[in-house]
């Protein structure tokens, strides 16, 4: 169990230092965005 553990930290920081963190944080964004801009909606109508 905690070597697969070991597997998935080490994998999610090969991921981070990669160009897809940079991807990964504009789809955050355009999903925090996106949510945000229902919300104005809704509280409009």
């Amino acid at each position: 169990m905690e070597l697969q553990e070991n597997a998935f930290d080490e994998n999610l920081n090969k991921k981070l230092h990669s160009p897809t963190k940079i991807q990964f944080i504009k789809f955050a964004i355009g999903v925090v965005a996106g949510v945000a801009i229902f919300l104005i909606i809704k509280l409009i109508f």
